[in-house]
């Protein structure tokens, strides 16, 4: 029988993480820029009500997010349990794991629990700012939360690179991957 072996960002992932995070952020902004044009919607002047406004809704999104995953997780029948980390024992991050360590799941289900808040949130901030006339305040909340997706994006990839027939117990900060037993 194959041993479960776990896998967590190394320092040099985590430059690459952070890099990449960066580049989603501003892909993010320029495609905000091409569909709106404008990055603050009505005004041309950026006062801490605004601040504050790009503040409240970047924090709503990471919740959402959050739930997101736990919505997907108790889809394939996985009770969510969500916390606050430091990823990398640096940066602070929200998560959602299952409440029940040990818990594992087939690729497929690990793709729907890390992949659907990516897919949903980020269409609903592409659409709010194509078709909401508010939707412009949606621009750096939407860039940050896509650059935000960087982990979740590194575990799906993780994840595709395993053995076929394998399962996977999210943790806290990385994955626990469990290879299929071999045939006899």
């Amino acid at each position: 029988m194959s041993q479960a072996y776990e896998l967590r960002p190394s320092r040099r992932d985590l430059i690459w993480l952070n890099l990449g995070s960066v580049g989603l952020a501003l892909v993010g902004v320029m495609v905000a820029l091409v569909v709106r044009g404008t990055l603050w919607p009505g005004t041309t002047t950026v006062g801490v009500v605004e601040i504050v406004l790009v503040l409240v809704t970047t924090v709503t999104l990471a919740v959402m997010h959050e739930a997101i995953h736990g919505v997907a997780m108790i889809a394939v029948g996985i009770r969510p349990r969500f916390g606050l980390t430091r990823f990398g024992g640096s940066v602070p991050a929200l998560y959602t794991t299952a409440k029940e360590p040990g818990t594992t799941v087939t690729v497929r289900e690990f793709a729907l629990i890390c992949l659907a808040p990516i897919v949903l949130l980020n269409l609903v901030v592409l659409c709010a700012l194509v078709f909401c006339p508010a939707g412009g305040w949606l621009v750096i909340p939407g860039a940050v939360h896509l650059a935000g997706c960087v982990g979740d994006l590194w575990l799906w990839r993780q994840a595709r690179r395993q053995p076929v027939g394998s399962r996977f117990e999210d943790l806290v900060d990385g994955l626990r991957i469990h290879p299929e037993p071999a045939l006899r």
